[in-house]
């Protein structure tokens, strides 16, 4: 399932049938593609027309009997997540035409504002994905040439300019280079700051109940003697 890098290619019909009718994914599915939300997706399915799947032909895709399109790995079965989806859509529906009470309405809200909330979580890791393979794509090249640059430089075969340009490419990665290093310990460090906290809290509870639990006993000692005196 890879991204297309237009925007909007969620109102290119043949776009949307291939993901929706073709590869069978869900709205969820190809709202993840797309970065919008799966309501975006029904809405277009509905003004392009796109037969949309009734419970059981969903069913029947997930079970590889539906001859309109092919099931891939990942909707055999129905995930929590895709439940929530198929179910806040239906709930979205019914909302549009008036048909949920007051508490319903206030149910779906809720559910339809923390499922936003997940999946734009979501688009924002594949997001970080997407941009962290393209730096490496680029470092991978820079370093590449930057060898080839070294090659010749070796060899004399550099201008002037050239040579100029190699040195100041040079000293840019290793800088970045540097940098990436320095953030790298920079989170280790946070990261091993945080677990101290965890441990010495963890500690401090149990400490804190061990002292409690002997003030409790020191207590009813003291009853205990008063008792007696008495």
């Amino acid at each position: 399932m890879d991204k297309v890098d237009r925007k909007y290619f969620w109102r290119d019909k043949v776009w949307l049938r291939e993901k929706y009718s073709i590869e069978g994914l869900s709205c969820a599915q190809v709202g993840v593609l797309a970065g919008c939300d799966p309501k975006t997706i029904y809405n277009w399915l509905l003004k392009f027309k796109i037969h949309i799947r009734t419970k059981g032909e969903a069913i029947d895709l997930k079970c590889g009997k539906s001859k309109e399109a092919v099931p891939s790995l990942d909707i055999l079965t129905e995930s929590d997540e895709e439940r929530e989806d198929r179910e806040i859509l239906e709930l979205s529906v019914k909302e549009s035409k008036g048909e949920l009470s007051p508490r319903e309405r206030i149910e779906y809200l809720n559910r339809r504002d923390k499922r936003e909330g997940e999946l734009k979580e979501s688009r924002a890791k594949i997001r970080e994905v997407e941009e962290a393979k393209i730096k490496a794509r680029h470092d991978k090249q820079e370093d590449q040439e930057l060898l080839q640059l070294r090659l010749r430089n070796e060899l004399g075969m550099l201008t002037y300019e050239e040579l100029e340009d190699y040195w100041e490419r040079k000293k840019a990665r290793e800088k970045q280079l540097r940098d990436e290093e320095t953030q790298k310990r920079h989170g280790l460090q946070i990261e091993e700051q945080a677990k101290l906290k965890a441990a010495l809290k963890k500690e401090s509870s149990r400490l804190l109940g061990t002292a409690k639990e002997q003030m409790d006993a020191w207590q009813l000692l003291s009853d205990d003697l008063s008792g007696y005196k008495k």
